[in-house]
């Protein structure tokens, strides 16, 4: 279980209805639905009694709330002590969405400072609004994000509640990922959506609250989550190396340094394409970087320079 999902049940409790505690988080309020039942699967008892009026605990979950909450605090109070321990030069946490660009810029990083005489450096995957958290919450001394252009309300609003600032780095299109032996190459064929449509598409799991797979081609939307072949992945490396050995794709933005040599892999542009994606990356509001933050930094800005 997820620290994040304690978190969404004490708010749940809060509001005392889902659909308002889904809003105030920033999330469907069908995920967070499924994330309560799961948790109340996994401890084998209801948590809430659901009712037109809104939810309340039951027995279990006012005793579920009061550890949850607990737990809360305690993660809050060592975050809280360790701030400032993070921000010394030879420490770099980084929470990211799922983009090998942003990967790359971290292992830039630790490639530079691998014979440094010490140094802790982490690195975390997450939807947005885990990545916002983790920033909000100490966890993280930067964030990398990116979400659909026009950006929604959501985005300003999650920036002021959480006190954070927010830093674009590039706007660019959607590509398509695929194997450079896919069998589309070997028979000479255009690679398009159209195209692809007979072969298996592999997306993330859960996925609809970092990167929505519809997508808008010459005035047409194309819902990419509706085809016949789909393969659901959590890690990026697992979806890169499922595309690497088979004729599966995905979609994703320009190639990344070591896409080709690593993963065998190549980005198609998408001809018509009207969607965009826009990449910027987090600081805590009240905080100066420190100069690995910084240094981080630059790298992003030189990676995602080709926009």
């Amino acid at each position: 279980m997820k620290l994040e999902h304690l978190h969404y049940f004490v708010k749940v409790v809060q509001y005392g209805s889902i659909s308002k505690a889904a809003a105030h988080l920033y999330i469907s309020q069908p995920h967070l639905s499924r994330i309560i039942k799961d948790m109340e699967d996994d401890i084998g008892a209801m948590l809430l009694s659901r009712g037109s009026q809104g939810v309340v605990p039951t027995e279990n979950g006012k005793q579920y709330l009061q550890h949850a909450q607990k737990i809360l605090d305690e993660i809050s109070a060592i975050q809280s002590f360790s701030q400032n321990k993070s921000r010394q030069k030879n420490v770099l946490s980084v929470s990211m969405t799922r983009y090998s660009h942003i990967m790359e810029s971290f292992i830039d990083i630790c490639r530079a400072h691998q014979i440094d005489d010490r140094f802790i450096y982490r690195l975390d995957e997450g939807t947005p609004l885990e990545v916002a958290n983790d920033v909000a919450e100490g966890r993280s001394d930067i964030g990398v994000l990116h979400f659909e252009m026009p950006s929604t309300d959501e985005i300003p609003a999650i920036l002021q509640e959480k006190e954070l600032v927010y830093r674009k780095l590039a706007i660019v299109e959607p590509h398509i990922i695929l194997s450079k032996n896919h069998s589309l190459f070997n028979q000479n064929q255009p690679i398009n959506l159209e195209t692809l449509a007979p072969y298996g598409f592999v997306r993330y799991i859960g996925q609809y609250e970092d990167f929505a797979y519809k997508v808008t081609i010459n005035g047409m939307s194309v819902d990419l989550s509706r085809t016949e072949k789909i393969a659901y992945i959590h890690g990026r490396a697992s979806l890169m190396n499922l595309i690497s050995t088979s004729d599966f794709y995905s979609l994703g933005i320009q190639s990344f340094e070591a896409q080709q040599h690593l993963y065998n892999a190549v980005s198609a542009s998408i001809e018509g394409i009207e969607d965009r994606l826009e990449f910027g990356y987090l600081l805590p509001k009240k905080t100066s970087p420190s100069p690995i933050v910084q240094e981080f930094i630059g790298s992003l800005q030189k990676r995602f320079s080709f926009s």
